[in-house]
């Protein structure tokens, strides 16, 4: 209380100095100085009002909240100080529009100090106080736990807390976990018995935590008396060690600053946009002030890199005798330095033996040893994936430390640079159509399209699948910014270096993940007219062309002999010589797929969980797929909101039917994206099936016409309030709708760089429990 007081009265007296010093600035202005004393009574008024709430709230918090003696924030009472006094100095000395932006920000402010008392920790008010600590003795522990001592009890696997003799007017039980590193997050359910059901428990709270000093707080209602608590560890996969176990009658306050800037922060950004009208700004790429925007905007989105990045990840030693089985594109390095393209480990020779080496059950039935997940063919092992992380990653790493990168690193490094790529196209693309994006949502769009394409999901989620889509999502990136760059500078020297730039990106990403390539398709009308423009000579012409396809087709070339070396075919990458749960080589095209294409790739809505995040990516199995389709998890991207709102902006974005040549380009790609889109869709599904990184084979293509539809249906957002609104809503779900599904990738780099991300998130969003 004295504290928030000593706050107030500080404001105040930098206002009084700041009133002092404004005053003398503008002696000139009569009004200002004729009513000098009254505005001073102003502030002082301000100031007691300011510190008459801070007393009622504290009061309130101490007397009806157990922990309430803790007060209010020092920060949050400073910044609301601080704009209330601000907000009187602006409305007097400054712009109309200043004093707006800071008054509104002031009264939102004082509102979310109110929430943090009323709403956020509205179930910490009670009459009766009971807050005792429990002894771990006191507690049965059946599983892989014991008491270590009279303060904390270790686990060390799945196990089993029950509480018994516990006082009356219990309705929260508190604790702190402390897990040790690299901890995966595990399940927490709070059980009870009472006068309902008294000899059986039954579920009230299911928690996923982190364990990385997580304080645990589980609330309950019991009927009547309550006899038992039961607290369950599911999946714990490292020791924890729980510490100050407590029984409480009802939660322990806890004024959230996260929350509350958090939430002030966003108040006053949608203030600004509206008091300064920055949803009419459209975007110039000649002003100063846009490009910095635009550039900040990229430089922040490339950041977010970092934290869905693996971290403390250090390089292998090379040892020739090692086979690297745990990383198969570590594996193929050593297999290039070796001078082979087979696997430096032997197979079992009983495979030879099989009457069909590639079927599973067989392979179980008559006991016959093989390695998971790699092609075997004619007795020796590969690695069925795209070899250009190895080539443009694994080898330069080596060649430059002596050391083999982990797979982890590599995942880092294409994801940074696909975030950066992917911000370019998205310029570059808007050039090439001639769109005139808004500002606001140009800037909105691009974390959007980091969450909606796939890089943060695939960057998230590290192994040996995500990978190859995370370089190729990398270098089609790359191929769109240099190619669409091409097509849009008048630079008779970078054009044939930006073509020949792109050239190489397709053949890289062909290398990485051949169906991701596809994507390319788009830039084939525009390449096409500049091949057949007479304007230019012919020999101008055919150097563009050459530009482009000779690294293409080097690459076709290069991957084709790689591929008759390993598997005698020259098309064939062998993915149907894997050795996995089933024979790929039974996956046929098939129209029969369409409507499974559709469900699974379009519609597919994620799975309910009981924990938060609530939603993960997991499959519905219908049973009606007439022949053996894997799935793995997946969820349709029209349950993203952007692609939603971006189809029913679809007519928005072919616009209508004209003569000229821009409206005419626009169609055609739009019609393109979408063709090459389904095409894609139907081929993963008839020859591999449904996973999640799967989507972002059409992901890139889909975000484009989304990306049109948005700027060319909200071109005027003073005539179409709701469509922008919306729009901006759809981008910033989307961004939270694919947080929550990495939030579900327990060992992803979002958790394993930001540990306490999944704890911090539920209580600042489920705080009624």
């Amino acid at each position: 209380m004295l504290i928030s007081s000593i706050i107030t009265v500080i404001c105040f007296g930098a206002a009084i100095a700041a009133d002092a010093v404004l005053g003398k600035r503008f002696a000139g202005d009569k009004k200002i100085a004729e009513t000098a004393g009254k505005f001073r009574k102003k502030l002082a008024a301000a100031a007691c009002i300011l510190i008459c709430v801070y007393v009622l709230l504290i009061a309130i918090t101490s007397s009806n909240m157990i922990n309430g003696e803790s007060g209010l924030s020092a920060a949050a009472v400073s910044a609301v100080s601080l704009l209330s006094f601000g907000a009187l100095l602006a409305e007097r000395y400054t712009g109309e529009k200043t004093g707006r932006l800071l008054k509104r920000g002031a009264v939102w402010a004082l509102i979310f100090l109110a929430a943090e008392v009323f709403i956020f920790n509205g179930k910490s008010f009670g009459t009766v106080y009971v807050n005792e600590a429990v002894s771990p003795y006191d507690i049965e522990i059946t599983g892989s736990g014991h008491a270590e001592n009279d303060e904390e009890v270790i686990l060390s696997g799945n196990s089993k807390l029950t509480f018994t003799n516990l006082p009356d007017n219990i309705n929260d039980i508190d604790m702190e976990l402390d897990g040790e590193k690299d901890i995966s997050p595990f399940d927490v359910k709070l059980s009870i018995t009472d006068d309902n059901l008294s000899l059986r428990e039954y579920t009230l709270q299911h928690k996923r935590v982190s364990g990385y000093d997580t304080k645990l707080s589980m609330s309950f209602k019991p009927y009547g008396k309550l006899r038992s608590i039961f607290i369950s560890f599911e999946g714990v996969d490292k020791q924890i060690i729980i510490r100050n176990i407590r029984v409480l009658s009802k939660p322990a306050y806890a004024f959230s600053n996260i929350r509350f800037f958090a939430l002030l922060a966003a108040a006053l950004l949608l203030i600004a946009v509206k008091v300064y009208k920055f949803y009419e700004v459209t975007y110039d790429s000649r002003k100063n002030s846009h490009i910095i925007a635009v550039a900040a905007m990229i430089m922040l989105v490339v950041f977010t890199g970092y934290f869905f990045s693996l971290p403390d990840q250090k390089p292998r030693d090379y040892a020739p005798e090692a086979d690297y089985i745990d990383d198969p594109y570590a594996a193929t390095l050593k297999a290039f330095i070796k001078g082979q393209v087979y696997l430096d480990t032997n197979a079992d020779s009983a495979l030879e033996t099989l009457d069909n080496t590639y079927d599973d059950s067989e392979r179980a039935d008559k006991g016959v040893s093989f390695l998971w997940d790699y092609a075997y063919y004619k007795g020796h092992y590969y690695c069925y994936f795209g070899a250009a992380p190895v080539v443009t990653f694994y080898y330069p790493y080596y060649k430059l430390t002596g050391k083999f990168p982990t797979m982890a690193m590599a995942n880092n490094f294409f994801m940074v640079m696909g975030l950066l790529f992917m911000c370019l196209s998205i310029l570059s693309a808007l050039k090439l159509l001639k769109v005139k994006p808004n500002l606001l949502l140009l800037l909105l769009l691009m974390p959007t399209a980091a969450a909606a394409i796939g890089i943060w999901f695939t960057g998230n989620c590290i192994d040996r699948y995500t990978l190859p889509s995370i370089t190729g999502l990398c270098f089609i990136m790359l191929c769109f910014a240099a190619g669409m760059t091409a097509l849009n500078t008048k630079s008779k020297k970078a054009k044939p270096v930006l073509l020949f730039i792109s050239g190489a990106a397709l053949a890289l990403c062909v290398a990485s993940r051949p169906t991701i390539a596809l994507c390319a398709a788009i830039l084939v009308p525009y390449f096409w007219r500049v091949l057949f423009d007479k304007n230019e000579k012919l020999l101008w012409r055919s150097a563009l062309a050459a530009s482009f396809l000779v690294p293409l087709a080097i690459g076709a070339v290069i991957i084709m002999k790689y591929n008759a070396a390993r598997f005698d075919s020259p098309f064939q990458f062998g993915a149907i010589y894997q050795m996995t749960i089933s024979n790929a080589g039974a996956n046929k095209l098939s129209l029969t797929r369409i409507p499974d294409t559709i469900i699974h790739y379009f519609v597919h809505p994620p799975r309910l969980r009981t924990s938060f995040p609530f939603i993960e990516t997991a499959p519905v199995y219908m049973e009606n797929y007439t022949a053996y389709t894997y799935i793995s998890s997946g969820c349709g991207v029209l349950m993203f909101p952007v692609f939603m709102f971006g189809a029913f902006m679809l007519p928005y974005a072919l616009g209508k039917k004209s003569k000229e040549q821009s409206d005419r380009n626009r169609r055609q790609l739009v019609w393109i994206c979408l063709a090459v889109s389904f095409i894609t869709a139907w081929l993963d599904m008839s020859l591999g099936g449904i996973v999640t990184h799967y989507l972002f084979d059409i992901t890139p293509l889909l975000f484009i016409t989304a990306m049109l539809g948005i700027f060319r249906g909200c071109d005027k957002p003073h005539e179409n309030k709701g469509r922008y609104i919306l729009a901006g809503i759809s981008m910033a779900a989307t961004m939270v709708f694919t947080l929550a599904l990495c939030l579900d990738i327990g060992d992803g780099g979002l958790i394993r760089h930001c540990h306490q991300f999944l704890d911090r998130a539920e209580d600042l969003l489920i705080f009624w429990q």
